[in-house]
């Protein structure tokens, strides 16, 4: 099969584009938001491109085409298609790129997010273990040789001090996303 070199990048991008859907729409919407804010979008047709643009949330994404471009530029031709009764506030007052960069660091952000939530699980489970078997005994080794027994108390809270060092570097990391 011959692809046209020019709908690589295009493709790619659609192939992110269940993922990254509800962010873009999320986007559009905050976007939609502000021209109203500001008075640059009449507040009926502001109305009109929301609901079109909660219809288009739901809607298959079947209709993507990387002949159409990337997903920026499907998402303009289907709601500018009058059959959906045609919009076409979304480029307005933004760069193209703009919605699925935006996309992209929310989808980012939130994952990011639900990490950091499942590393403070893990210490917290590590810790309550740890609470519970202050006087377990267990077999240490020191470069895989036999060392002096240890609790599993003592153990577990030697796993806790890396995982808090990630988690501060986490919450470094997320100022900067």
């Amino acid at each position: 099969m011959n692809i046209d070199p020019l709908l690589i990048p295009a493709a790619a991008e659609l192939e992110a584009a269940e993922i990254l859907w509800p962010y873009l729409t999320a986007a559009d919407l905050a976007h939609a938001r502000e021209l109203h804010d500001r008075h640059l979008m009449p507040a009926d047709q502001f109305a009109d491109v929301r609901a079109k643009l909660k219809e288009l949330s739901k809607v298959s994404l079947s209709f993507l085409n990387a002949a159409a471009g990337d997903l920026f530029d499907n998402r303009q031709a289907w709601l500018k298609n009058p059959c959906h009764g045609g919009t076409g506030w979304m480029s307005q007052g933004r760069a193209r790129r703009e919605a699925v960069t935006l996309a992209f660091h929310m989808k980012v952000r939130e994952d990011f997010v639900r990490l950091q939530l499942n590393l403070g699980a893990m210490i917290a489970a590590f810790n309550q273990s740890a609470m519970e078997h202050l006087n377990t005994q267990t077999p240490d080794f020191t470069y895989l040789l036999p060392a002096q027994p240890t609790t599993w108390a003592h153990y577990l809270c030697g796993l806790c001090a890396p995982l808090l060092r990630y988690a501060e570097r986490g919450r470094e990391i997320f100022a900067r996303l």
